[in-house]
């Protein structure tokens, strides 16, 4: 590739230096490093933004209301057990085991990871979204910015030579037309008196 850049640079008349491997691999280090700073400035931002919104005293009632609900029943059951049924009831019953306790743990724990997954579930899809977007403008900005940078700088220099050179070469046939034409200019002239 750097032979084939070099070759069309020395047709069109450019800086051999610039399209060196070591000016491109220069160049392409330092746009790649600008990128990736870019890039993590900005994850950055699409986090804090997410932990934001998804930390929000709404979204936490959410999952922290059921979450304590089922603890609230639990140690409601816990203590309507040890207290009301065990002793007070007009027909007592023992307390429970360790197979209500068990069971109760197995309860509380697939309730925390549902809501745990729901929590997750909402993270992931609001993340994908913003990632979605995030990467729409990395693919329309300019991400490869800074790799070829003098080759860039001489190719405009080159294109605004050639803008004006063709506002020249417009004013010079106007000019020629104009030129062309003498009588009705001068005749324009004799009418007003000059």
């Amino acid at each position: 590739a750097s032979v084939v850049l070099t070759g069309h640079a020395i047709e069109a008349g450019l800086d051999r230096d610039a399209v060196s491997l070591e000016t491109i691999a220069d160049e392409a280090d330092s746009a790649g490093a600008a990128f990736v700073e870019s890039a993590a400035g900005e994850l950055e931002s699409l986090l804090s933004r997410l932990s934001e919104r998804h930390s929000g005293w709404f979204v936490r009632c959410c999952y922290e209301i059921p979450l304590l609900a089922m603890v609230g029943l639990l140690l409601f059951r816990l203590g309507k057990n040890f207290f009301w049924d065990s002793w007070l009831a007009p027909q007592p019953v023992e307390v429970f085991g360790l197979d209500f306790y068990l069971s109760a743990g197995f309860w509380l724990l697939l309730w925390c990871i549902v809501l745990l997954w729901a929590f997750t579930h909402r993270l992931r899809r609001g993340l994908r979204r913003e990632i979605a977007e995030l990467a729409q403008t990395w693919t329309a900005a300019d991400t490869a910015g800074g790799v070829f940078v003098r080759l860039e700088g001489d190719c405009e220099k080159i294109e605004r030579f050639r803008q004006d050179l063709a506002l020249l070469e417009q004013e010079v046939a106007g000019l020629e037309k104009r030129l062309a034409t003498p009588e009705e200019v001068l005749g324009h002239l004799k009418d007003k008196g000059e």
